[in-house]
């Protein structure tokens, strides 16, 4: 069987992979050079892509981690919080934790705080992490764990509000 040739020309005229373009700006680009049907494969592709991304940067956190390269770990988690904003609950846990085990403690209160600011909070075993011990009696951290319960008590209320109110309506 003959191989065919490629004309190495031709390669320049070639679309570019998904994977170089799934960054800023990739939907709009494919939504114009593609058939609009086409366009829910393409977004489903590049969520797939930026969830396989993410797990390579954690994988990356947890091995530097086993190896006690609490730095290096601190150093992907922080380069995972810029890339990956919609895992923030997670990141800015890795990197408070990381911070903590450091030695880094009112950072890690920092960023603790900011994730709270940004409405983002964990659960109480979450919070019982044994990187966390060290700030774990500060009057700080308690305030953390206080206003994670808050939001917590918060996000029940409207989720019950809404169950009963949509039940009212749907009874209706």
């Amino acid at each position: 069987m003959s191989q065919a040739r490629v004309d190495p020309s031709s390669r320049a005229k070639r679309r570019p992979s998904l994977e170089m373009d799934y960054y800023e700006g990739f939907q709009q680009f494919f939504l114009k050079t593609i058939n609009a049907s086409h366009a829910s494969e393409i977004v489903i592709g590049s969520q797939e892509l930026a969830t396989s991304e993410f797990m390579e940067y954690r994988n990356r956190v947890l091995r530097y981690y086993n190896e006690k390269r609490y730095r290096d770990a601190l150093e992907v988690a922080l380069a995972a919080a810029d890339k990956f904003r919609d895992h923030d609950a997670r990141t800015s846990f890795w990197i408070a934790c990381l911070q903590s085990r450091l030695g880094y403690h009112d950072e890690a209160i920092q960023t603790l705080q900011g994730a709270l600011k940004r409405q983002i909070w964990w659960p109480d075993e979450t919070l019982q992490d044994p990187d966390l011990e060290p700030i774990r009696s500060t009057p700080e951290f308690r305030a953390v764990e206080a206003e994670c319960a808050r939001l917590r008590s918060g996000l029940s209320t409207q989720t019950k509000s809404r169950s009963s109110s949509t039940r009212s309506s749907w009874l209706s």
